[in-house]
């Protein structure tokens, strides 16, 4: 009896889920959002002269309005900074005895759970 039951429960499953794809919206409403404990920062990169070399005493100063940090280096060429924190950002990198770059308007996303890093590497040119 179960047997005979069994193409038609299929067949209302698949329609159910058929007209459920046009409704991922609804559907995702429903489900909760499992996000995780990873902290993610929203700007890194690295900074190296042209030949690809770190430069001693490099500082990458991050800016959106009021709010101002100096990313911190993982290592002697890449940095990190704005953890969890959306916003719109300059970026300067200064170095005694090179030319300061400055890049802005670097904005940074987030979804429902982190940030959306961006990459920014830079070159500094000796002066």
């Amino acid at each position: 009896m179960f047997a005979r039951k069994l193409p038609a429960l299929a067949l209302a499953v698949s329609l159910l889920l058929i007209g459920t794809v046009g409704c991922v919206d609804w559907l995702r409403d429903l489900l909760p959002i499992a996000c995780t404990e990873e902290f993610r920062y929203g700007l890194s990169g690295t900074v190296t002269d042209p030949d690809g070399e770190a430069i001693e005493n490099v500082t990458v100063t991050i800016t959106d309005g009021d709010y101002e940090e100096d990313a911190m280096f993982l290592s002697d060429t890449e940095y990190v900074g704005a953890g969890e924190r959306e916003g719109t950002y300059t970026i300067t990198v200064e170095a005694p005895g090179y030319e300061t770059a400055t890049l802005e308007n670097v904005e940074v996303t987030a979804d429902e759970c982190h940030v959306i890093g961006k990459v920014r590497n830079f070159v500094l040119n000796p002066l």
